[in-house]
Protein backbone atom coordinates (compact mmCIF):
# COMPACT_ATOMS: atom_id res chain seq x y z
CA UNK A 1 0.00 0.00 0.00
CA UNK A 2 1.17 3.54 -0.42
CA UNK A 3 0.32 6.90 0.45
CA UNK A 4 -1.71 8.02 3.21
CA UNK A 5 -3.42 6.20 5.94
CA UNK A 6 -7.36 8.03 4.51
CA UNK A 7 -9.04 9.45 8.18
CA UNK A 8 -12.79 6.95 7.02
CA UNK A 9 -10.52 4.35 8.61
CA UNK A 10 -11.74 5.53 11.74
CA UNK A 11 -15.50 4.14 10.40
CA UNK A 12 -14.18 1.05 11.30
CA UNK A 13 -15.60 0.65 14.74
CA UNK A 14 -15.50 -2.99 15.14
CA UNK A 15 -12.03 -3.34 14.16
CA UNK A 16 -10.06 -5.64 16.37
CA UNK A 17 -6.49 -5.10 15.25
CA UNK A 18 -5.23 -3.41 11.94
CA UNK A 19 -1.76 -4.29 10.49
CA UNK A 20 -0.58 -2.08 8.06
CA UNK A 21 3.32 -2.45 8.99
CA UNK A 22 6.06 -3.09 5.84
CA UNK A 23 4.35 -0.96 2.82
CA UNK A 24 5.08 2.24 1.56
CA UNK A 25 2.75 4.50 3.90
CA UNK A 26 3.58 8.09 4.57
CA UNK A 27 2.13 11.69 6.00
CA UNK A 28 0.48 11.50 9.53
CA UNK A 29 -0.84 8.96 11.52
CA UNK A 30 -4.98 10.37 11.47
CA UNK A 31 -5.98 11.40 14.54
CA UNK A 32 -9.73 8.96 13.62
CA UNK A 33 -7.69 6.06 14.43
CA UNK A 34 -8.47 6.48 18.37
CA UNK A 35 -12.12 6.18 17.08
CA UNK A 36 -11.77 2.26 16.67
CA UNK A 37 -12.16 1.82 20.66
CA UNK A 38 -12.42 -1.82 19.85
CA UNK A 39 -8.42 -2.00 18.43
CA UNK A 40 -6.17 -4.50 20.50
CA UNK A 41 -3.41 -4.43 17.55
CA UNK A 42 -2.01 -1.35 15.93
CA UNK A 43 0.79 -2.20 13.21
CA UNK A 44 2.32 0.65 11.23
CA UNK A 45 5.83 -0.21 11.39
CA UNK A 46 8.36 -0.13 8.67
CA UNK A 47 6.30 2.85 6.85
CA UNK A 48 7.29 6.29 5.98
CA UNK A 49 4.94 8.23 8.50
CA UNK A 50 5.82 11.65 10.07
CA UNK A 51 4.07 13.84 12.60
CA UNK A 52 3.81 12.84 16.30
CA UNK A 53 1.72 10.09 17.86
CA UNK A 54 -2.02 11.11 18.38
CA UNK A 55 -1.88 11.34 22.16
CA UNK A 56 -6.37 10.65 21.71
CA UNK A 57 -4.86 7.04 21.18
CA UNK A 58 -4.47 7.10 24.92
CA UNK A 59 -8.67 6.52 24.48
CA UNK A 60 -7.73 3.24 22.82
CA UNK A 61 -8.27 1.01 26.09
CA UNK A 62 -8.19 -2.24 24.61
CA UNK A 63 -5.01 -1.30 22.78
CA UNK A 64 -2.53 -3.83 23.71
CA UNK A 65 0.26 -4.49 20.98
CA UNK A 66 1.54 -0.71 18.96
CA UNK A 67 4.08 -0.95 17.07
CA UNK A 68 5.60 2.05 15.02
CA UNK A 69 9.24 1.02 14.73
CA UNK A 70 11.65 1.66 11.63
CA UNK A 71 9.08 4.36 10.15
CA UNK A 72 10.64 7.98 9.27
Amino acid sequence: LTGVIPPEIGQLKTLVSLILGFNRLSGEIPRTISNLTNLEVLDLSNNHLTGTIPGALNNLHFLSRFHISNSD
